[in-house]
């Protein structure tokens, strides 16, 4: 494993100390660094745009006095991106001054993060890295940059290996993966690159694909009209590939290159007369925009065969159509949770602490076959592939749920597979469920094909998005999450925080809404405090699922750790969630249930309030020594009579006070009563105070 390099797509988080760490002294010594931004610009890969550290974009003629002394110090650019919050990292320009770059893209294994041995750049990696030349991980967490002195200026690029040395520049992570301020010649390594000869057959039809036609040059003109020209790295390589047709070649690229604002024909000229393509043909035109633009290839047979019109003429025949034999047998919907989540794309989101993992997580072992609940079911037994951003989080719930069983844990290992969270790009992220999908299906008993399903918890730590308000953005994500062949895909993320108690019909997705807009399924997570539960309800599906909640107690144990960097023990909680089928239906009975208890212990509650003040005013009256009759206390209390009386005879009842008839002549004759605490004598009470008549007749209570 290399050094620090953890798995591969492991999360980009651009580190000033680990670049000032690892760097060679020789590149932090030169005023060479610039910043940059990732800008996503669909159907295109992301990106990855220069600018001086005075906030200008980089572009026009590079490597002249007037470029080179826009580019900074490292200290300075440090500086600049510490105070802003739009560049994603800073970057070295390479400008022809004696030092080189090897991009080395897609190298490093999706899941083990190895570098692949059959990648065309296996060798160059291996021989640099034995050498002791610095090499780091790219943004992308799968691929590597080698940099170092060099004498050779001339550039390559074929096979996802290229090499740089003049008006280019490279992204810098510090991610180390060998030889910290490692600083070792690439020019051999460089020569020993094989050129590749465009004139070599390559296959059976090689030399008719190298004839170039009138027809040729149409289609050259059609798959350039797919690409976008703003993003000079790719103007670049496109003019490169072009270049091999000479002044055809620099008729196309000119008239292609004037659909940019940042066209400068001068410029174009210029690069253009620089270019000694010896790497790469005419033919990445085809490949660039078959591969990131949408462009269908027209010769390609099994595309031409799906095609309205196979006329070459018709530029306006859009894309291809395919039709759907119609069937009039019942198709049976495929399930990740029988009934409740589909075989798609499904989006989960919960307030922040509510417990997403500690209760979703139990659900995907229930689709992993590992854990069982009443009534929750997967009948298609998957293999799942968690995406945390806080695995050790993942680990304390497993061993929540698996406690005491070892042959379960056993099970989970071959069943369930942790991976750390990374922020890709769509397209890294499509790279890495066909990796996924690769490695995890298999056919089951009956010869049945089962997809793993792939959980990406969280949403902001899993994709990288520049803005997660733009609906753009997030459709294109998600096409990515549902393209054909996908595997089912989970994903958890959170709702405004303004959401915290409400109930599912008004709850939303944090962010755009194309989330719940194109996903086949949304969920939501809340708690009921009317069942004292976490509900997992259906909001929206595309079909209609058997029920619609989840309701999830809580389980869990306390254990003692021994703690090895002080040797005392401690005590650590594991929790998780325990599933059960529920609905709206229990959840509404429930509240209702609570309402009427509430109401019940409000009715209670103002009853005792009202004893405990008739208490107190006959405690208080008798020791001031006014003794009151049940009507003085009605009187004093207020509210309706009946219930006054009602109250003083509970009282009495219960030991509290005692209702005593006063002797002839020792009171007025009109008070047949007087209410005293239960605690005093009454006859001492009676002689000793003067009982004042009230105004009116008296009245039995």
């Amino acid at each position: 494993m290399p050094q620090n390099a953890g798995n591969a797509g492991s999360s980009y988080k651009f580190s000033q100390t680990n670049l000032f760490s690892h760097l060679p002294d020789e590149i932090l010594a030169q005023p060479r660094f610039l910043l940059w931004r990732e800008i996503l610009d669909p159907p295109s890969k992301p990106r990855k745009v220069p600018y001086y550290a005075n906030g200008s974009p980089r572009f026009g003629t590079l490597d002249t006095e007037v470029d080179l002394g826009k580019l900074v110090s490292f200290k300075e650019a440090i500086s600049v991106f510490e105070s802003s919050d739009i560049y994603r990292g800073i970057g070295f320009a390479v400008c022809g001054e004696g030092i080189g770059a090897f991009d080395i893209d897609e190298c490093l294994d999706l899941v083990t993060g190895e570098l692949m041995p059959d990648h065309a750049g296996y060798e160059t990696v291996q021989r640099l890295a034995e050498d002791g030349a610095y090499i780091e991980i790219s943004p992308s967490g799968t691929g590597l940059r080698i940099l170092g002195p060099t004498e050779m200026r001339d550039p390559y690029s074929r096979d996802k290996v290229e090499y740089w040395a003049e008006k280019r520049f490279v992204t810098l992570t510090g991610a180390l993966y060998k030889n910290s301020k490692g600083w070792k010649p690439l020019t051999e390594r460089r020569k020993a690159l094989k050129f590749f000869d465009i004139s070599r057959d390559t296959g059976a039809d090689a030399k008719s694909e190298h004839l170039v036609t009138p027809k040729t040059i149409r289609e050259l003109e059609s798959a350039l009209g797919s690409i976008n020209p703003d993003n000079r790295e790719l103007w670049i390589r496109i003019g490169m590939a072009l270049r091999s047709l000479e002044h055809r070649g620099w008729h196309l690229w000119s008239i292609w290159s004037a659909g940019s604002e940042k066209f400068n024909l001068e410029d174009a000229k210029r690069v253009w007369d620089s270019f000694r393509p010896e790497t790469i043909d005419f033919r990445a035109v085809f490949k660039e925009a078959q591969d990131n633009w949408g462009w269908e290839n027209p010769r390609s047979k099994s595309k031409l065969d799906n095609r309205l019109s196979d006329s070459e003429t018709d530029k306006d025949a859009g894309p291809a159509v395919q039709f759907i034999e119609l069937s009039e047998t019942p198709k049976p919907i495929e399930y990740t949770l029988d009934g409740f989540v589909p075989n798609a794309l499904s989006v989960f989101a919960a307030p922040w602490g509510i417990g997403k993992t500690s209760n979703i997580l139990p659900l995907a072992l229930v689709v992993a076959g590992i854990l069982k609940s009443e009534g929750i079911t997967a009948e298609l037994r998957r293999k799942v592939v968690w995406v945390s951003e806080d695995p050790a989080q993942v680990e304390r719930i497993l061993i929540s749920l698996m406690r005491g069983s070892v042959d379960r844990f056993s099970t989970l290992r071959e069943w369930f597979h942790l991976a750390q969270a990374a922020p890709r790009s769509y397209r890294a992220l499509r790279s890495f469920l066909e990796g996924v999908c690769e490695r995890f299906e298999y056919p089951d008993s009956k010869g049945y094909l089962v997809k793993p399903l792939v959980v990406f918890d969280t949403l902001s730590a899993n994709f990288e998005l520049i803005n997660e308000n733009d609906n753009a953005e997030v459709k294109t994500i998600v096409s990515h999450l549902k393209y054909a062949g996908a595997p089912p895909v989970w994903v958890i993320g959170h709702t405004p925080k303004a959401m915290v108690r409400a109930d599912v019909d008004d709850m939303t997705f944090r962010g755009a809404g194309a989330w719940e807009a194109d996903a086949n399924a949304t969920f939501f997570l809340f708690h009921d405090e009317a069942i004292n539960k976490r509900v997992l309800a259906i909001r929206k599906s595309r079909f209609s699922p058997v029920y619609n909640e989840i309701h999830f107690g809580t389980g869990g144990h306390d254990e003692i750790i021994d703690v090895p960097w002080d040797g005392n023990p401690q005590l650590v909680k594991y929790v998780h969630g325990v599933a059960e089928i529920g609905s709206r239906e229990d959840r509404q009975e429930a509240r209702q249930e609570l309402r009427e208890q509430e109401r019940e212990e409000r009715q209670e509650q103002r009853e005792a309030d009202r004893l405990q003040e008739i208490l107190t005013l006959v405690r208080e009256s008798t020791a001031a020594g006014e003794l009151l009759s049940r009507r003085g206390v009605f009187e004093r209390i207020g509210g309706r009579r009946t219930d006054t009386f009602r109250r003083i005879n509970a009282l009495v009842e219960t030991g509290q006070l005692k209702v005593v008839e006063p002797p002839p002549g020792v009171v007025d004759h009109r008070v047949r009563e007087v209410v005293l605490p239960a605690e005093v004598d009454g006859t001492a009470t009676l002689e000793r105070a003067r009982i004042q008549a009230p105004s009116g007749p008296e009245t039995q209570g």
